[in-house]
């Protein structure tokens, strides 16, 4: 939570709006039908049932939405899963704040 919450004062210094922070795939699932955000960051491994790939899967299903994946796994295994997901990018841990700005900006281009 502790990265979710340093993520969401990164975005918020560069103008972005964050509409919530949740723990677990369910969560997620829940404030996404309520939010309709744009872009959602998503870690792979999430608290709960659902990790951050199988949430950002059933969110896809029913919204339009660009999922940026932030993880410390970047092996090609998920790699691989993440070719499910219809549009995302993939931020590895620790995030610099460039790094994120422009994935951000890259997103709300496509």
């Amino acid at each position: 939570m502790v990265i979710a919450v340093s993520l969401a004062q990164m975005l918020k210094s560069f103008g972005y709006t964050v509409t919530s922070i949740s723990p677990t795939g369910e969560m997620a699932l829940v404030k996404a039908k309520i939010d309709k955000p744009n872009i959602i960051l998503m870690d792979i491994q999430l608290s709960g049932e659902l990790n951050g790939l199988e949430t950002a899967s059933i969110i896809q299903s029913s919204q339009d939405v660009f999922i940026l994946f932030v993880t410390a796994h970047g092996n090609n295994h998920i790699k691989e899963k993440m070719k499910e997901i219809k549009r995302y990018d993939l931020l590895l841990k620790p995030v610099e704040p460039y790094e994120l700005k422009s994935c951000i900006e890259n997103a709300v281009c496509i």
